[in-house]
């Protein structure tokens, strides 16, 4: 899965990897702080794993994450 955006809550059952980097936006504001963010898919239910090939934003001002398993990215950067 691409570049992707979290903006109603996600499950993962197992594990969740994301290639690139984990965005916490903390107000819908700082949205204006992700380059390109145009090419993000939204993103939302509930997976056994899922694999993220780029970014991904979470928008923990409206939205929870659930991760059982797993969870790994090359790093994480809080967006305020």
């Amino acid at each position: 899965m691409p570049n992707s955006i979290i903006k109603e809550n996600l499950n993962v059952a197992n594990n969740l990897i994301v290639t690139g980097t984990i965005y916490i936006v903390e107000n819908e504001k700082a949205l204006e702080q992700i380059e390109n963010l145009d090419s993000f898919i939204y993103i939302s239910g509930d997976y056994d794993n899922l694999e993220i090939n780029g970014d991904l934003a979470v928008c923990e001002y409206c939205c929870s994450i659930n991760v059982c398993g797993e969870l790994r990215s090359i790093g994480n950067v809080i967006l305020n």
